[in-house]
């Protein structure tokens, strides 16, 4: 049996211990095919499959959605959200 091999109930996905880059790689597309975060770049990186967020944002909401589409990536077993909210721009 792989002891790399995790089964998430909740969404009902098997994932085998990605690499951290391959994460990444599906955590920045998912974000890229959405518009607001190509006009709000969000940093990702990736350590033993913990993604870590960083970067500005203009609402809570997109904070949230960022976190969202992050933790649907393949590989991803955690989150850290450091995204900043910098509120509407005048």
């Amino acid at each position: 049996m792989n002891e790399n091999l995790q089964f998430d109930q909740g969404e009902q996905r098997v994932t085998q211990g990605m690499p951290d880059a391959e994460v990444a790689a599906d955590v920045r597309r998912a974000l890229l095919l959405k518009l607001q975060f190509q006009t709000h770049p969000i940093q990702v990186d990736v350590r033993d499959g913990v993604v870590t967020l960083r970067g500005s944002v203009e609402s809570a909401e997109l904070r949230q959605e960022a976190a969202q589409l992050a933790v649907m990536a393949s590989g991803v077993r955690d989150l850290v959200n450091l995204i900043d909210i910098t509120g509407e721009r005048a």
